[in-house]
């Protein structure tokens, strides 16, 4: 669980400001609780409870790569491409 404690909050400083308050909100309104984002602060939480931001985290970071080349894609497709 250390591991992904510090893969975690590695991740997380990797994000800007707007991103790392989106998150810190959506896992607030999740799991009913403040979360901290830190080595302390995510030690409190459960293996499940860190697997879950783990994938929330993940799910960010893949969106915030992969979009901006979706939607180039698809400005430079005419209709008839979909």
């Amino acid at each position: 669980m250390r591991e992904s404690i510090e893969i975690i909050v590695s991740d997380f400083n990797t994000l800007t400001d707007k991103e790392k308050n989106l998150l810190l909100n959506g896992l607030t309104q999740h799991f009913g609780k403040d979360i901290v984002i830190s080595s302390t602060g995510l030690s409190l939480c459960n293996q499940d409870e860190i697997e879950t931001i783990r994938n929330m985290l993940g799910g960010l970071i893949l969106t915030k790569e992969y979009v901006p080349d979706i939607l180039r894609r698809f400005k430079k497709c005419t209709p008839l491409c979909l």
